[in-house]
């Protein structure tokens, strides 16, 4: 069990090791192996329930088992372990997003299997549509508002879901993490829009536009609601200028704990907070400058890890756009196409716009290259390179082995 250990010590002790949790139990150290289903202790049981559900959100494990606990088949022991599980579906089930998130939709105009289709989609900000036009197929404010909200609380920690369930009431904006992600959001959709207006579009239009689009790149989303090649909505007809913001939009991702791709808000916050430190250095060596988030110091190692994981990402960045660059692709297809796969945007700039697909966009070779960085990002770049060590290791020792004499 991790109880003893607090949620972002074993979360970061999983990241460094790569390794997943698939399951967690509740906290079975007493004498009854569990308090699940034991008569007149479901205060205690739930609370066990609220913790492990607290861990497993912070760490990302799919699957809480509530531990039922020694009964001797007592008299209401199993009305006592049917409603412990209640509360805990009740907390843990995302589903509740994605039956909310439909509702909106047919309340908005789409029908019932489109509903349905897509709220299974905007809850994962998975971007997939029943329709070639994407969102652009209803062309309606009201459905596009919906997704909209949708991706942001799709793209927030979902441990903030669960203490505001928790605590019946809103405690998203006490979080440093959720503040930046919705300000950066805000920010570059003023951005997005005021520079669509000045290049002719209507503002009320370019509002909607730079809004909807904004949002669903930074969430990772990739819908779209162009209606059409060459219309207000295909991005890759507008300037230079709105498209270099979505372009750091495909880096940007959503919060930790949230089923968003891309680098994530907390990383770019420490990154930040890390290169300030750095140059606060130079002028004072001697001093000791901590990382802070908010009011919390970040320990040393995890800063490491932080940017250890942003030199990488980088690292990726280059090469992989050399690579897909080398097999055929112009360099602004090829740079956007390899960043929005690392962070499993869909749509990018260039060729692979939102009108149309990487078969148009990127050669056979070249999507190859994309898949295998999608699945690297999706996978948080760390697990996929951890697992060449050891085939590494193998090969530098066959090899020490042959340069010995005798060999």
């Amino acid at each position: 069990m991790p109880y003893a250990h607090d949620p972002p010590d074993v979360a970061a002790a999983l990241e460094q090791t790569g390794l997943p949790m698939l399951g967690l139990n509740t906290d079975h150290s007493g004498p009854e192996v569990g308090l699940g289903a034991i008569p007149g202790r479901e205060a205690e049981a739930r609370a066990d329930i609220d913790r492990a559900i607290g861990y497993a959100l912070a760490v990302d494990c799919p699957a809480i088992h509530v531990m039922a606990g020694c009964t001797g088949r007592a008299p209401g022991s199993e009305a006592a372990y049917r409603a412990d599980l209640a509360h805990a579906a009740e907390l843990a089930a995302p589903e509740g997003l994605t039956v909310l998130i439909a509702v909106g939709f047919l309340v908005a105009g789409m029908g019932p299997f489109d509903a349905v289709a897509h709220a299974l989609t905007t809850a994962s900000t998975g971007g997939f549509s029943t329709r070639d036009a994407s969102i652009g197929y209803w062309d309606s404010v009201a459905v596009e508002s919906v997704l909209i909200v949708a991706l942001i609380i799709a793209a927030a920690s979902f441990t903030l879901h669960s203490r505001s369930w928790s605590r019946k009431r809103i405690t998203h904006f006490g979080d440093h993490e959720f503040r930046g992600f919705v300000s950066v959001l805000a920010i570059c959709t003023l951005v997005v829009s005021t520079l669509l207006a000045l290049d002719g579009m209507a503002p009320a239009r370019a509002l909607r536009i730079g809004l909807f689009n904004v949002v669903t790149l930074g969430t990772s989303g990739g819908f779209g609601n162009t209606t059409g090649a060459g219309s207000d909505g295909d991005w890759v007809r507008w300037a230079a200028g709105p498209q270099m913001v979505l372009l750091f939009l495909l880096v940007f991702g959503g919060c930790t704990g949230s089923t968003a791709g891309g680098v994530k808000i907390m990383r770019l916050r420490v990154g930040m907070a890390h290169a300030a430190r750095t140059l606060h250095g130079f002028r004072r060596p001697r001093a000791l400058l901590p990382v802070r988030q908010g009011s919390a110091t970040l320990p040393d190692s995890l800063v490491e890890r932080v940017a250890g994981f942003m030199v990488v990402y980088g690292m990726l960045v280059v090469g992989g756009t050399v690579l897909v660059a080398a097999l055929g692709t112009d360099l602004v297809t090829a740079i956007s196409g390899v960043i929005g796969s690392l962070g499993n945007m869909g749509p990018v700039l260039g060729d692979a716009g939102p009108t149309a697909s990487f078969v148009d966009g990127f050669p056979t070779p070249a999507r190859l290259v994309l898949a295998l960085l999608m699945l690297d990002g999706r996978l948080e770049i760390f697990p996929m390179l951890l697992m060449l060590v050891a085939p590494y290791r193998s090969f530098r020792g066959a090899a020490r082995q042959m340069r010995r004499p005798g060999h």
